[in-house]
């Protein structure tokens, strides 16, 4: 990959909820020389997109003069990119069921909503048992010690209604667009984009050695991770967790590949059958290789 987009996934929406707030967003884009340009504003203000939708990005990159090439290019997503093995039971096989998925989010709506908290509780509760308060997991879930998409609480770890924007978003445009890792494999003839599901916490652990997410030792714990690379600005970073979270995100995918851990994080990931029905994060290595 020579382009890595890091989105930070909001459940932000506006007072009628039918609009969402724009996505915190962070390009990385390999050089000429080898090294790895960060940007993370756009005049002079905080990148961001307003949907995550193939337009929308070609758009931004316009306006910010750079080439786009898509089968180049990774979206390190902060959203949940599969369901776990028992209530993905009935969705189709041929192809990845988040498709299905991403179709249904695109045409759902409650009570006049489009966005927001209880929209995507009403969502996934078509998924859930009717025992109350089993939340299923899936297998990466357990391992990284994540929380279910089906848990709403408590609210800071709510990846419920943030996830709901991006599967609405990924449906809104009517077909597939993008290959969705694991499920779909690297191939040769590839011409889309990928997406991975990815989660700052882990790459701050993983990646940057750091047990806590401190904005004032970013700047210190990437230059040891990566020595050489160009950002156009930290500011952005600095004030806003939202906006870290982006550049963390695309940072990791830069750093993953250059361990060569992007596709295959270790050694019994290949082997491991959940990971291509359930889905996996970005970087999390298989717990028999830990």
């Amino acid at each position: 990959m020579e382009i890595f987009i890091g989105i930070d996934q909001t459940g932000a929406v506006t007072a009628d909820g039918k609009k969402a707030k724009p996505l915190p967003t962070c390009i990385a884009i390999k050089q000429r020389t080898g090294t790895w340009r960060f940007i993370t504003e756009i005049s002079g203000k905080p990148l961001q997109l307003s949907r995550f939708q193939p337009e929308v990005v070609r758009e931004c990159f316009e306006q910010l003069q750079l080439d786009l090439n898509w089968k180049k290019t990774a979206f390190i997503l902060d959203c949940v990119l599969g369901l776990p093995r028992q209530v993905s039971v009935g969705l189709p096989k041929g192809k990845p069921y988040l498709w299905e998925c991403f179709g249904m989010a695109a045409g759902f709506s409650n009570g006049g909503k489009e966005f927001g908290r209880s929209v995507a509780e009403t969502f996934f509760s078509h998924w859930l048992p009717q025992k109350k308060g089993d939340f299923p997991r899936r297998f990466c879930e357990e391992v990284s010690g994540s929380n279910s998409v089906f848990q709403t609480r408590p609210y800071q770890k709510n990846i419920q209604t943030g996830t709901f924007r991006i599967w609405k978003d990924l449906g809104s445009v009517g077909k597939p667009w993008v290959k969705i890792w694991p499920f779909e494999q690297k191939g040769r003839h590839t011409e889309e984009a990928w997406i991975f599901e990815g989660y700052p916490s882990l790459i701050w652990k993983q990646c940057l050695q750091s047990p806590s997410r401190d904005l004032k030792k970013l700047r210190g714990l990437c230059k040891k991770a990566i020595p050489q690379f160009e950002i156009d600005t930290w500011r952005h970073i600095e004030r806003s967790p939202d906006m870290a979270d982006s550049f963390v995100l695309a940072f990791g995918g830069v750093f993953l590949q250059g361990k060569r851990q992007l596709w295959v994080p270790s050694a019994s990931f290949a082997k491991e059958p959940n990971a291509f029905r359930e889905g996996w994060i970005l970087g999390l290595k298989h717990p028999n290789d830990v």
